[in-house]
């Protein structure tokens, strides 16, 4: 073990209980992510017209929160399917009802980018129809503007990425493989000096 390896304490991943309600540190992190996407993403970068290029910002004058709904509905649902479909397929045929038990845990960044991106294909889909094909000065705008946003959402993954990882960290999940750097850190239960690779 390295003289200097980081022992981290054990560190309760309930922040706060309330009877049978319990709020974590890996869900406030959700949370945060999503309320920094609706705060920032949609009143600033909705708004802002060079990030628009060619087309109108379609939110100028009211951004639709409608879009935090969809983009939150893609995270759940493909990030707690994605860790099914990877990492517990078995969910399928033994406990389907465990596929929605997300107070268990279980989610998946792969699943979760899936959900999210397919969200806004829909979103920008239903809001700027057509999407796709149709050739002609207005209806390039308006595909111009659905792809617009569809890529825009990437500006704003990297908080939520962040949060999670700071959620894994405490949690103890995803530990890196052993090593003898300055930098390991020995998680409760494990007694391994590991890269902190959350």
């Amino acid at each position: 073990m390295p003289l200097n390896a980081i022992v981290l304490p054990y560190l309760d991943p309930v922040l706060i209980e309330v009877g049978p309600l319990a709020l974590r540190w890996y869900s406030l992190a959700y949370i945060i992510g999503i309320m920094f996407t609706w705060f920032y993403g949609i009143h600033k970068i909705a708004r802002n017209p060079k990030f628009w290029h060619h087309s109108i910002p379609p939110y100028a004058d009211n951004p639709p929160e409608e879009l935090i709904t969809w983009g939150t509905i893609g995270l759940i649902l493909g990030g707690r399917l994605g860790h099914v479909i990877f990492y517990e397929p078995s969910l399928f045929i033994h406990n389907p009802l465990g596929i929605f038990a997300i107070w268990k845990g279980g989610m998946s960044f792969h699943g979760g980018l899936i959900g999210v991106v397919l969200a806004m294909f829909i979103f920008a889909n239903k809001n700027y129809s057509p999407l796709f094909g149709h050739k002609g000065a207005d209806n390039y705008k308006i595909n111009a503007a659905a792809w617009v946003l569809v890529d825009g959402i990437s500006i704003l993954a990297p908080i939520g990425l962040f949060l999670g990882r700071i959620g894994n960290f405490i949690n103890a999940e995803i530990l890196g493989a052993p090593t003898d750097l300055p930098w390991a850190v020995i998680f409760p239960g494990d007694g391994i000096p590991r890269h902190p690779t959350q």
